[in-house]
């Protein structure tokens, strides 16, 4: 069975981040037992996500953990493994400054190198920011202020600071096709803090802010193809003519750009009303995928040597012929 589930843009952050948290731990330097059984645990057992609602909760992050109860060969349980590093996100609503991140809110027509069909697609591209948080669970202080003070010169460092989103655009033959965009810590928004009080257990916790573009594609056999600026859903009957269409409207307004058609982005089919009338039913911008993936394949070429280029869909195969005469 084919898995048509596609991760939303926040899972694929979500486990980009992730990722680079486990960078972190095989990158940092161990100094007390502590941090030494933090580097040598199963990775499942030293790093935990937690909802994005306990971001500045770090005594629910360690109920959480308390409740993950580990399991080991024999099927016996024991209690939490201390020390743990927690982690969540959560999106900033307020969009980046444009200086920031610039994205593009237009359709923008392009292919995927990698996509086995070469599809023409169009794209968006949002700008997005995100707050993470680490909080480090170490039962001395001094494994904790290491991993906190490691873990601020980690995003220092510029290769790291900018890391790789696998984002999931679409399909090919039943198989995803995922891209990476880049996103980045801003190194001006490390913040390291101490929470909580607990007499055995230090607790520190490490604020940052990541950046990037959020791609939207159509045109890659995504289940949101045909209903993503494709034309309104649901218009009611009766607001199909209001006003009627008998009477008299205002002109609609022309595109300076390309003044043949309305204000209307070039390639797309204009409305058949004017854009003054509130109720029409709104029409989408994107152009369908067979538009887009119309193909050449005969041109005359009229120079010194008129000539005639032919092109074969299936096998890629071009040729060309010498033309006779010149209309």
């Amino acid at each position: 069975m084919t898995d048509r589930y596609i991760k939303s843009s926040l899972e694929c952050i979500q486990m980009a981040w992730a990722y680079c948290l486990r960078d972190f731990r095989q990158w940092c330097k161990p100094e007390g037992q502590a941090v030494y059984r933090w580097k040598t645990a199963p990775i499942e057992q030293a790093i935990m996500a937690c909802r994005g609602n306990m971001i500045d909760d770090s005594q629910a992050m360690l109920k959480a953990w308390e409740e993950n109860i580990n399991r080991n060969n024999n099927g016996e349980t024991r209690t939490a493994f201390i020390p743990v590093m927690t982690t969540a996100i959560a999106p900033i609503q307020s969009p980046p400054e444009y200086d920031q991140v610039v994205g593009r809110s237009d359709w923008l027509t392009v292919t995927i190198p990698h996509d086995p069909d070469k599809r023409v697609l169009q794209l968006r591209s949002m700008p997005s920011a995100f707050r993470c948080q680490i909080a480090f669970f170490c039962p001395d202080v001094h494994g904790a202020m290491m991993v906190s003070n490691q873990f601020c010169a980690y995003f220092k460092h510029e290769s790291k600071r900018t890391f790789a989103v696998p984002f999931e655009l679409g399909y090919f033959d039943g198989k995803k096709i995922v891209d990476n965009w880049n996103f980045r810590v801003l190194d001006n928004s490390l913040y390291p803090d101490s929470a909580g009080e607990y007499k055995n257990l230090t607790i520190v916790t490490v604020d940052c802010t990541i950046m990037g573009d959020i791609p939207i594609v159509v045109g890659l056999d995504g289940d949101w193809d045909n209903l993503t600026d494709t034309g309104e859903v649901g218009t009611p009957d009766k607001w199909k003519d209001i006003p009627p269409t008998n009477d008299i409207l205002p002109p609609t307004p022309q595109n300076p750009q390309n003044p043949n058609n309305p204000f209307v982005p070039i390639g797309v089919n204009p409305p058949k009303t004017s854009v003054n009338t509130p109720f029409t039913p709104i029409n989408g911008g994107t152009t369908t995928t067979d538009d887009l993936n119309k193909v050449v394949i005969q041109a005359d070429v009229y120079d010194v040597i008129n000539r005639q280029v032919n092109a074969d869909v299936d096998t890629g195969e071009i040729t060309v012929e010498p033309l006779k005469d010149k209309p």
